[in-house]
Formats: C-alpha cells, structure tokens, sequence
C-alpha cells in the first residue's frame, strides 16, 4: 500500500526470544501496511545490526508514500 506505519516493540518482562505474532488491526482499519520491527532481546535496538535494520526498512518503505513509525517506551527509543 501506499500508506505504511513501522511499528517498534517494547520491554518484556522475562522475554525468552520471539513471542505470539501480533499486529495492530487499527492501522488495516484505516488502510495502513504495518511492518512491526520485532526483538528476540531487550536489546532495544542498538546493537551490531542496528545498521542493517535501518538499511532494510529504507528497501522495505521505498516508493511507498508517505512512512510514519510508531513506538512506546523503548520502542519510540528504537
């Protein structure tokens, strides 16, 4: 779609790597593509793929319009 929303996770509590594949059905709702950038850590993001991470949002966004990005807590930090 022409309309995407990046979403980052947040803290969990005890996390032990990936957990239940979830996504927001408010941003579909409203006619948004969501890409969820997801960790297996509570690495927030900062660490030797950071770079790498930024690079394939750039290839996953490209053409798309207009690119909005969304996190809590940590998440907004990522």
């Amino acid at each position: 779609g022409s309309r995407v929303v990046v979403t980052f996770d947040w803290r969990r509590e005890g996390r032990a790597g990936f957990g239940p594949d979830e996504h927001a059905t408010g941003f579909a709702r409203q006619g948004f593509t969501q890409v969820a950038v997801r960790t297996a850590a509570n690495d927030w993001f900062l660490n030797d793929e950071t770079e790498a991470l930024g690079a394939a949002l750039a290839r996953a966004v490209a053409g798309r319009g207009r690119v909005h990005l969304v996190g809590f807590s940590m998440g907004g930090y990522g």
